[in-house]
């Protein structure tokens, strides 16, 4: 698997990929902090079928001033908005 860099911030190395998405896993949701485009962030969370299969997602972007700071506001937002269309679908934890 190669990565190619977009941005100085994009994940390149097969280790800290594999990081990455434990850590997506462990929390619930997704940030990307400028390493798709400069200065653009997202935040996403995925949205589970009756068996807790993802089947969807639901996200923001917006360009920032600080890529650092990113979309934390909004993390909470999103997070429960997947978890509201999920419960829809039949999902319940």
């Amino acid at each position: 698997m190669r990565l190619s860099p977009k941005t100085p911030r994009t994940i390149t190395s097969r280790p800290e990929f594999l990081a990455e998405l434990q850590r997506v896993r462990r929390q619930g949701y997704a940030e990307n902090r400028g390493e798709s485009e400069p200065g653009m962030c997202s935040v996403a969370a995925p949205i589970r079928d009756p068996l807790g299969q993802v089947v969807a997602s639901v996200s923001v972007a917006e360009q920032v001033e600080s890529v650092d700071a990113g979309l934390r506001h909004l993390v909470a937002p999103i997070v429960e908005t997947a978890a509201r269309i999920s419960s829809g679908l039949g999902w319940n934890r």
